[in-house]
């Protein structure tokens, strides 16, 4: 380390990002973003902090450092450390620790403290953004409920830099929901915690019968093996509940929401049928022979529009109402239209 300034001035600047590749993609629901205070000392742009962040769920803890330029040599040649406050009390409990000459990274116990040899502490440098990521797993420092973080990163002949500002932590985190694998890499591509869905309200969970879940405060992403991870959010939902979810006849999505051509709504594939969404008449699954028919006759464009509500048995058989008019089907007739 640098001679410039104290040790103790560890700064609390926390994960820009998720380490995705190192850990298997875990993400977190409760992250904390926060721009720099800009309590350096004339640092060269590649050490120049401006912006942290930090995130805990119940599996990785991980944090990043962004910069103002980009020299890998710079940041290769430099120290950099994250102190984490896991008890609240202002004290550096862990430390993670990126030495100077490479990329790789350790945890030590407390500031200055030993190496924990048994947690790995994967560590990246990214060019565009520039930043440093580093992360290690929740039970390496005690699966906390909550954690704060300090940066203080210096390099010989280049200055130094601390993130928020010297003898000062970020805002504590708490500790979110574990969202991995491919329902993780389906919530980012959707915004994550800051997209439609926004954050994670459970762990991933199973369905017992076959998929997985995540729950999140705007909607739900499921996945199989034969569907892949796929979201449900909104009036699909609602609709999709009304018939049992996963457990119902149209099973488990095949595809996200997707928007119609024939008219202003949205669509959505199940395994075991589509549903049709519009402002006027919400979310109704079409399927089997009426299906078939209703798609001769030109899907949502043609003359019959969109669903208005599921089938249902009446007098004359099957039927769906539509909103030019109804499919009623029966084993003599097959899908018959009535228009309006």
């Amino acid at each position: 380390m640098g001679t410039l300034v104290p040790r103790k001035l560890l700064l609390s600047a926390m994960t820009l990002g998720l380490l995705t590749a190192p850990l298997a993609g875990p993400a977190s629901a409760d992250a904390g973003y926060w721009n720099d205070a800009s309590a350096d000392c004339c640092p060269a742009p590649a050490l120049d902090v401006t912006k942290y962040s930090l995130a805990l769920n119940s599996e990785v803890v991980s944090t990043s450092a962004t910069f103002a330029a980009y020299d890998r040599a710079v940041l290769q040649s430099a120290d950099v450390y994250a102190g984490l406050d896991v008890n609240g009390d202002g004290g550096v409990d862990y430390e993670l620790h990126k030495p100077a000459g490479g990329e790789t990274a350790v945890l030590r116990q407390g500031e200055f403290g030993p190496t924990i040899s048994a947690c790995s502490v994967p560590v990246r440098i990214e060019p565009y953004p520039t930043r440093v990521e580093m992360s290690t797993t929740a039970a390496c420092i005690g699966r906390p409920v909550s954690v704060r973080v300090s940066y203080y990163i210096t390099a010989s002949d280049h200055g130094f830099d601390v993130a928020p500002g010297f003898d000062l932590f970020s805002p504590a985190v708490s500790r979110g929901y574990l969202v991995v694998g491919g329902i993780a890499e389906r919530w980012r591509a959707l915004g994550g915690a800051d997209g439609v869905l926004g954050r994670a309200l459970t762990d991933e969970t199973d369905t017992r019968n076959g998929g997985r879940y995540n729950f999140f405060q705007n909607g739900s992403i499921f996945w199989t093996s034969a569907t892949g991870a796929q979201a449900v959010f909104g009036g699909m939902r609602e609709g999709w509940a009304r018939t049992g979810a996963e457990w119902g006849f149209l099973g488990f999505p095949t595809s996200g929401e997707v928007r119609t051509a024939g008219r202003p709504g949205a669509v959505q594939l199940f395994q075991g049928g589509s549903q049709y969404w519009s402002a006027t008449t919400g979310a109704h699954p079409v399927r089997g022979a009426i299906m078939e028919a209703w798609a001769r006759q030109g899907y949502e464009g043609g003359r019959l529009g969109f669903p208005r509500t599921g089938e249902f048995d009446s007098s004359d058989g099957r039927k769906q109402e539509f909103q030019g008019g109804n499919i009623v089907w029966t084993p003599e007739r097959g899908a018959v239209i009535a228009y309006r």
